[in-house]
């Protein structure tokens, strides 16, 4: 035997004191009465009390309070196997953590905002997997994919520029990091083909400096793999801050001439990946609206099955103390004490 809820053990607790309480107040009773003056007297006026009637009452109330705080502990015995099969989508955010990421064109800076909206919007995933990649000029796997929202959100926090070692904008490298990791995680259906419920969301400034985005994409595209591409910064253009290791600004990244370098939101480079791939792409100024719209297409795509294992599962048994403690305490309800007085002067 088990129990469901261990924690309502305290219910034992307050069942003992409740008890306590009760054999406390009968004693008082006795000794209330006893100084109240002669038992002839005062039985043709408050009627006779039966003590075994008063005894078996008690008895009542502290196994009805018993059983009741049992019912609440759940017991559970028997046990049988069952499949549990759990359906959802895989989802992986492919993140550009390059140098031009630190532009302040969007508050605190298009890093930061990307990683709040993301943050905010992996808990709407709830249940389903994810995962994290991030990409400059190289790209990696910052977190597999996980039904883990807390880990997820841990991994997120972690990314700084820093985090790749090799500058730049390489989203084709960051594609191929993401169809490796949906082909490594994901089942196959029976005619070979991988199974739906995929999605790859890219967020980048799309300033890409080595292009081949093209083959990649179709690849992604031809697997079923759903792709959204996000543009964030401005196309205005900003320069790009250079900070300091207590993250204050001690001046902006310059060229061979000393003019500072602008970065600037480059749509064509994200039309061109969400064509190849026959995904959707969104360049708004509010990225927190592009992300919920993105949120929303997810939610109507077709969930796959990524998950199936034997769990066991114990039988509740919490009914029987449960019916057996109401009808003990209807019974203590009901039972009356005091005898009925017959005749009188």
């Amino acid at each position: 035997m088990r129990l469901g809820d261990p924690t309502a053990l305290w219910l034992m607790l307050a069942a003992l004191v409740a008890l306590a309480g009760l054999l406390y107040g009968a004693w008082q009773r006795r000794r209330t009465a006893a100084a109240l003056g002669d038992h002839a007297v005062l039985v043709p006026l408050v009627g006779e009390v039966s003590v075994r009637r008063r005894r078996v009452r008690l008895v009542l109330w502290a196994s009805a309070a018993l059983l009741l705080a049992v019912a609440a502990l759940r017991p559970q015995w028997g046990a049988h196997t069952e499949l549990a099969r759990h359906r959802g989508l895989d989802v992986v955010f492919a993140l550009d953590v390059s140098r031009s990421m630190l532009a302040r064109d969007v508050s605190p800076d298009r890093l930061s905002r990307s990683k709040l909206e993301i943050g905010s919007l992996v808990d709407q995933f709830a249940g389903n997997r994810i995962g994290l990649i991030a990409f400059a000029g190289s790209a990696f796997v910052q977190c597999p994919l996980t039904t883990d929202v807390s880990a997820v959100k841990m991994f997120l926090n972690a990314l700084v520029p820093d985090a790749v070692p090799q500058g730049g904008t390489a989203l084709a490298k960051a594609l191929a990091v993401a169809d490796r990791l949906f082909a490594a995680s994901s089942a196959r259906t029976a005619d070979g083909s991988r199974q739906h419920g995929q999605v790859l969301v890219v967020i980048t400034d799309g300033e890409d400096h080595e292009g081949d985005v093209a083959e990649i994409a179709g690849r992604l595209k031809k697997r079923g793999i759903v792709t959204y591409a996000i543009g964030v910064g401005s196309e205005e253009g900003e320069p790009i801050p250079q900070i300091d290791s207590s993250g204050q600004v001690t001046g902006y990244l310059k060229d061979s001439a000393g003019r500072p370098v602008l970065t600037r939101l480059t749509p064509a480079t994200l039309s061109a990946l969400a064509e190849a791939a026959g995904g959707q792409v969104l360049v708004g100024p509010r990225i927190d609206e592009n992300l919920l719209t993105v949120a929303a297409d997810i939610d109507k795509l077709e969930k796959s099955e990524f998950e199936s294992r034997l769990v066991v599962q114990y039988r509740e048994r919490f009914q029987w103390p449960l019916g057996f403690g109401l009808a003990v305490l209807l019974a203590a309800v009901l039972l009356r004490e005091r005898k009925r007085v017959r005749g009188g002067a």
